[in-house]
């Protein structure tokens, strides 16, 4: 148990009620019909113990009623009222009230304050025309029904009292589960308490030696530094022991209703319509001095404290953050949130308010660090439940049995590796939960689902630093990533063609826009194209063909034709050029892959006209295809173009691959391209013989004297 609620002094409200009487029922002598408060006492001198009274008169129709019902009619009742008062005996007398029902009014109600006895008097119905309407005569549907809820307080003269409550409030901290206990002497008078607690550490100058700091050398203040809660309920409060080393101080108040009187004629109200809070146990300071010491507060106040040492500390080799959430009511829940060393979420641990079990719930990081295993939230229990718990999901894959679950047992393709049934979320969603009962006789527990060893959510990334999601599903064997019923998510960029098509020529270049494609379980396929602020600038939704049947090449089908690569430039291209391109495909069928080479014969002008060399190229190209978890290799081919010839031919190279089957998915085309080496060596000699254009020597002797002649 981690938290409880402080005594506080509420309002009890009772209801009495009599059972649905029939209209026609209340046509003989003898029928009768009334409601008291049994627990009304007649003597003035405890009423007020009642905050209040409300009677209600309710007449309908039976909501289960199927028979034709007669139009409006005016219903008479008379009653004898008693009310509250101090008076003995309390005032009464005799009230009548009409009703009116109409088959589709079918409920109508009167209510009378500060009642505490109805006593049916008369009961007269009259037809639309005024005229008297036998009882006996009325469908059985039509109902009366009588009820009564009071409102109770403590008595006004214990209430009233000026004296402060001694609270003897005390602090137990239980060291073995990390907790601790504040007790106090309850106010009966209190309608609810509100408790504040501060922390101060004993360290010194060097917090990393256990030196500590006497009492009358900390300094401690409530004021704008202490957390508060507000209870009602019992007279204890649990909260964990969630500190470093050093004292928690404590104090409490109890708040009480300031109640208001008002005479009238038949009644008392009382109105706690505002609240006289008590001054604390202790001030904000020691006598109020701002340089108080935890040892003056240790000397006034001997129980209202505990010290945390050293080696009782809060997880000290963890790094943790704590959150603490409360109602009005002091109930809430607390949050212990544990990360790694890079500040990644690891595991959070949850206990709600007076529980004995947490609720945990764990994180698994792929290679690349991103969130990939979102495990369910699992009910544990250990000794100090807020606590990090080791271990608690484990693998069940071959060679890995038992070992901690990591990103070993997801990264691959396919479902990943099942997590070990004897502990964590496995053992909760499967035959194992020790929680259920009798799982052939109880429905309820028959319903919790199986896991089947995958109580887990898994992301897939692209295979790229940047967290793109490539594959995700859901909890189960049945709905996990890597199974039949995933969603499988894919990027890239629109043809421009496309663009043309759908926006125009102003859509400006493919290259500003991202195409997206995501195909969910159910085989429907939806394409978003976002410009590069984000925003969506088209979107369509299909239920497209997701099978790999061959589509024959005819007129009847639709072809779509995109040019993934493009070299433009008159300069020579550097050796290894390696573009890439990524496109998307939207369908299923064949592909063609065509390749063009058009570059000119290398020229000289000191060559003769019938002499000259063309460019022997190495082309390496791969065409994949990504469906997923799944990465095909179309075409992976290396090719020589051209041969080593002087016949100045300027060819144009094109050539057409094999037809791969493509599927529903990422296109990756890659392409390195470069000049043959020993083409070039071929063409070196044959070059150095022809050219006249190369000079010895002798030609730039020659050159230089010439030069000297011309200055003389």
């Amino acid at each position: 148990m981690i938290s409880g609620c402080l005594l506080g002094q509420t309002p009890t409200r009772v209801t009495y009620t009599t059972q649905p009487v029939p209209l026609r029922s209340l046509s003989g002598p003898s029928a009768t019909l009334s409601l008291q408060d049994p627990g009304f006492p007649i003597s003035g001198s405890a009423a007020n113990r009642y905050l209040g009274s409300r009677a209600t008169i309710i007449l309908y129709i039976d909501p289960d009623n199927t028979l034709p019902l007669p139009d409006a009619f005016a219903y008479k009742v008379t009653f004898q009222v008693t009310y509250r008062g101090m008076g003995n005996p309390p005032p009464s007398r005799t009230e009548t009230y009409t009703l009116t029902l109409t088959p589709t009014q079918s409920y109508r109600e009167v209510r009378l304050l500060d009642v505490y006895h109805l006593q049916l008097t008369s009961f007269r119905v009259r037809g639309p025309g005024g005229a008297l309407i036998p009882l006996d005569s009325l469908p059985h549907a039509l109902r009366i029904r009588l009820s009564l809820l009071k409102t109770i307080l403590p008595p006004q003269s214990i209430c009233l009292n000026p004296m402060w409550p001694r609270y003897n409030l005390q602090g137990i901290f239980d060291a073995s589960k990390k907790i601790i206990t504040v007790t106090c002497n309850p106010d009966p008078c209190a309608e609810f308490y509100e408790l504040e607690w501060i922390y101060v550490d004993d360290y010194t100058s060097d917090s990393t030696l256990p030196n500590t700091r006497l009492p009358d050398q900390l300094f401690y203040t409530f004021y704008q530094q202490a957390m508060r809660v507000r209870g009602r309920g019992t007279s204890t409060y649990r909260l964990p022991a969630v500190f470093d080393r050093g004292y928690v101080l404590f104090r409490v108040r109890s708040v009480r209703a300031r109640t208001v009187t008002a005479q009238s004629d038949s009644a008392v109200f009382y109105s706690t319509s505002a609240y006289t809070y008590l001054p604390w146990s202790s001030g904000d300071a020691y006598n109020g001095q701002m340089d108080s010491t935890i040892g003056d507060f240790q000397q006034r106040y001997p129980h209202a404290w505990v010290y945390i040492s050293y080696n009782q500390r809060w997880e000290p080799h963890k790094n943790w953050t704590y959150e603490f959430v409360s109602d009005e009511k002091g109930q809430g829940h607390h949050i212990i949130t544990h990360y790694d060393g890079l500040f990644l979420k690891k595991q959070e641990v949850a206990v709600v308010h007076d529980d004995s079990v947490a609720l945990v719930q764990e994180w698994f990081y792929d290679a690349a660090v991103r969130p990939s295993v979102m495990t369910l939230p699992t009910v544990e229990n250990q000794q100090v439940l807020l606590g990090y718990y080791p271990n608690l999901h484990r693998s069940a894959a071959p060679g890995r049995s038992g070992q901690k679950y990591s990103y070993a047992d997801f990264m691959g393709r396919g479902l990943p590796a099942p997590m070990d049934t004897s502990s964590g979320a496995t053992r909760s969603y499967s035959l194992g939960n020790p929680y259920r009962l009798s799982w052939d006789s109880t429905d309820v527990h028959r319903a919790i689902p199986h896991g089947n060893g995958y109580p887990f959510v898994l992301q897939r990334f692209t295979n790229e630093p940047t967290p793109r999601l490539r594959e995700g599903g859901q909890a189960g064997d049945s709905l996990m990533t890597g199974g039949r019923r995933s969603s499988v998510f894919f990027y890239g960029t629109p043809l421009q063609a496309e663009l043309d098509r759908l926006l125009g020529n102003n859509a400006g270049f493919h290259t500003h826009y991202v195409k997206m494609l995501t195909r969910d379980p159910n085989g429907v396929t939806t394409t978003t194209i976002q410009d590069l602020a984000g925003r969506t600038i088209l979107q369509s939704v299909a239920r497209n063909r997701l099978d790999t049947t061959l589509l024959p090449i005819g007129d009847s089908v639709f072809c779509l034709s995109q040019t993934l690569l493009r070299h433009d430039t008159l300069h020579p291209l550097p050796d290894n050029d390696n573009p890439f391109s990524t496109t998307l495909l939207t369908f299923d069928g064949l592909g063609e892959l065509s390749y063009d080479l058009a570059t000119p014969s290398f020229t000289d002008t000191c060559l003769p006209s019938t002499f000259c060399f063309d460019c022997i190229w190495n082309l390496h190209l791969t065409l994949r295809n990504t469906t997923g978890d799944s990465i095909y290799t179309l075409i992976d081919t290396s090719l020589t173009l051209g041969s080593v010839d002087t016949l100045c031919q300027d060819p144009s190279r094109s050539f057409s691959l094999a037809r791969p089957a493509l599927r529903l998915g990422e296109l990756h085309l890659s392409r390195r391209l470069s000049l043959d080496q020993n083409a070039l060596a071929q063409y070196f000699q044959p070059y150095l013989e022809r050219t006249p254009c190369i000079r010895t020597l002798q030609d730039f002797i020659q050159e230089e004297i010439s030069r000297i002649y011309h200055f003389l």
